[in-house]
Formats: C-alpha cells, structure tokens, sequence
C-alpha cells in the first residue's frame, strides 16, 4: 500500500489518539534520513518515527529498537535543546496532503512557554522534517533548500517556512463522485495504487461513498490480486 494523502490521514488519527498531550523525552537521529522521538503518553512509553528516506519516507509509531548515536550531531542537539520536555499539542494533517503540522508546547531558556510546528513533508526525494517557530520562521530542517537550489521554496534557518503549491483537487471523503479513469487527477490524497483499487472495485459494482466510508472508518484496506484463468 502507497503511502499516500488518505493513508497519513489514518497515521494522524492514529497520533492523535495516542499521542496528544504526551511528552518528549529523548530525540536521536538515527540515520542521514531517520528521527527518532521517545514519548511518555498516557502511561506509556511510544517511540514516533520519521523518515525522508527518497524510497520509504513515513511517519509512524514503532515498536522496534534502534541503535542510537554514541553522541548527538548538531541538528539533533537543536531540537533537544528546543523540544525535549515540551509536550505535543495537537498533530494535524495539511488538506488531504502528504504533509503534518506537530505543534509542541516548550519553554525557552527564560523558562517562558513558547509554542513550535514540527511539519513533516513525506514527499519522495522531497521529503523533509522542519522545524519553526510559532510564526514560521524556520529554526532548521533535517534536509536544507538554499535558494539555489529551488528559489521558489527556501527551506533554511531563517526562512519562513510555506506550504509547497497545493493542487486544485477535491477532497474525495467530503466531496460526491466524479466519474474518472484516475482518481489522481481528480481527487486529493489517491496515489497510483489506490486509484486503480478503488475503479476496480467500483467495476465490481460497489459504491465510492460506501468505499470512502471504508478508507475513513477501517484500519485496513485489502488490495485484489487478478488471478490468471
């Protein structure tokens, strides 16, 4: 299954119910590609994991145990310095995008409750983790964009950060059915695969109110295979 738009929105209603109002107590980065925050929410300890790997970027909570850095990099003891302690206000998905605004509650070196957005942007070779202030201005991101890089979006320290150019599409669990060979022109959040799921199914007779219902309410979305005759 791709990860795409509608399937972060089940990831962020995952978050949201096991993991605002929990605190960090630990963050590593574990890889060029991969953080690692240690979370204490409601009793337990959960370990919530991003990546902007090119091939197999996500976010997620895990189970499974990491060997950490012996000793932080720099970006790693930036965002201790800035998020270690504070708790997860609210996680939130952009539209039906690829992309999480994490907004945390933390206290600055005066000890005054200040408020940052960590967005996770899972978006192939694009993909990256940035952090900001409460008015945007970028503190730093896991992968920089200088402006000769891509003078249109500066992801940089100092920078104020801006959503990438969001598509004029329908939202496909708010909006009445479009007939169409490719969902992905059409609507938010399909990738490849689900829309080629999705048009078989509706082939096989079923709905695509009664198949978004499914997507939103299930945690599980079973892919046909065709069998040879």
């Amino acid at each position: 299954m791709a990860y795409d738009g509608i399937m972060m929105s089940r990831v962020v209603e995952n978050l949201q119910s096991q993991l605002e109002r929990g605190r960090i107590n630990k963050i590593y980065q574990i890889s060029q590609y991969e953080l690692l925050f240690h979370m204490r929410s409601q009793s337990s300890n959960m370990k919530l994991l991003m990546s902007i790997h090119p091939m197999y970027a996500r976010l997620q909570l895990t189970s499974l145990s990491f060997p950490t850095p012996p000793s932080p990099n720099a970006f790693t003891m930036l965002l201790r310095k800035h998020l270690e302690g504070a708790y997860l206000e609210s996680v939130k998905q952009i539209q039906l995008d690829r992309i999480v605004d994490m907004t945390f509650i933390g206290t600055n070196e005066l000890k005054d409750t200040v408020k940052y957005h960590i967005y996770i942007e899972i978006m192939g070779k694009h993909s990256n983790v940035v952090i900001a202030h409460d008015n945007n201005k970028i503190i730093d991101c896991l992968k920089r964009v200088s402006p000769s890089m891509n003078s249109q979006r500066i992801l940089q320290p100092g920078a104020t950060y801006q959503f990438p150019p969001m598509l004029d599409k329908k939202n496909p669990l708010t909006s009445s059915y479009e007939k169409t060979d490719n969902f992905t022109r059409t609507y938010q959040g399909f990738s490849p695969e689900l829309s080629r799921e999705v048009l078989y199914r509706i082939d096989q007779g079923e709905s695509f109110q009664d198949i978004m219902k499914m997507l939103k309410e299930s945690n599980t979305l079973f892919i046909h295979k065709l069998m040879d005759k």
